[in-house]
């Protein structure tokens, strides 16, 4: 009987443990609210920002309560993603980007693929910087920039979107790979 009750014991811990972990999770997903609303004053649709501010939340709810290098990850990924947010964002309620034509939509191409040079360079040095396993970092970190720079590149259409998702990859493997080297 003993060994039954210290099981039983074991396995209401572990549940107790993870649920906490799933709450914490869901806590801090909150932070997801930032850049929707970010996007939002800088005229992106409602309702594109809606399903993207959804699922930034249950992308960052998996990672914080999975926890140690994936909880890092999104707060990198966060933080590297504001850049590509902003951006396009500016420029568009500036003036200096408007949408529909053809030669100032250029600008927030420009701007697009400058946040995801940005992003990516960020997650490959974050990565590279004492991580165990950088790829899964990077991959972790590179999702989240790139869901929160969707958000604002967005306003350039379905080219911004992918101009960012290019450049940010283009420049956290060289990156990470440069950096790793250079600590050796």
């Amino acid at each position: 009987m003993d060994t039954i009750d210290a099981i039983s014991v074991r396995a209401r811990a572990k549940s107790a443990y993870e649920r906490g972990r799933l709450m914490r999770g869901a806590r801090e997903s909150a932070v997801a609210l930032l850049p929707a609303g970010l996007a939002l004053f800088g005229g992106t649709a409602p309702r594109t920002v809606l399903v993207t501010a959804a699922v930034l939340a249950l992308v960052v709810l998996g990672l914080r309560s999975r926890g140690e290098l994936y909880g890092r990850a999104a707060f990198v990924g966060m933080t590297a993603g504001l850049v590509p947010l902003l951006l396009p964002l500016l420029m568009h309620r500036s003036g200096f980007c408007c949408i529909g034509g053809m030669s100032c939509s250029a600008l927030c191409l420009v701007a697009c693929l400058g946040g995801g040079l940005f992003a990516g360079a960020l997650v490959g040095f974050r990565a590279s910087a004492g991580e165990r396993m950088p790829t899964r970092f990077m991959m972790a970190a590179g999702l989240v920039a790139l869901i929160v720079g969707s958000l604002g590149c967005v306003v350039s259409g379905a080219a911004g979107v992918v101009g960012l998702a290019a450049a940010l990859a283009a420049s956290a493997v060289p990156v990470a790979m440069a950096f790793a080297v250079a600590r050796r």
